[in-house]
């Protein structure tokens, strides 16, 4: 399983015309899931993603991504995601190296 994580001032995710999840400066997390990746997996990588310092608090302190809001997609829907990157920043995790 692997994970893009992208630095942005907004994104949006739209199924079937409808937006589904959006969020302004935040992150957007492209998620590649293959066949062999299990729930476990799943965790084990979100567990990496929530405690890494990179988001901001309102002072600017770095801190971890706690208990902020998360919006998400539909798992197998024809998704179209836009995005306005706020960068550069763009972190690649993967599962295999974790």
């Amino acid at each position: 399983m692997r994970a893009v994580i992208q630095r942005v001032e907004r994104a949006s995710v739209e199924v079937a015309g409808e937006v589904v999840g959006s969020c302004g400066t935040g992150y957007l997390v492209l998620l590649g899931v293959g066949h062999a990746d299990t729930e476990a997996t799943a965790e084990k990588l979100w567990k990496k993603i929530c405690t890494m310092r990179i988001f901001a608090d309102e002072n600017g302190a770095r801190r971890d991504l706690g208990e902020d809001r998360v919006g998400c997609g539909i798992f197998g829907a024809d998704m179209r995601v836009s995005l306005v990157n706020d960068g550069p920043f763009t972190v690649v995790l993967d599962t295999d190296q974790l």
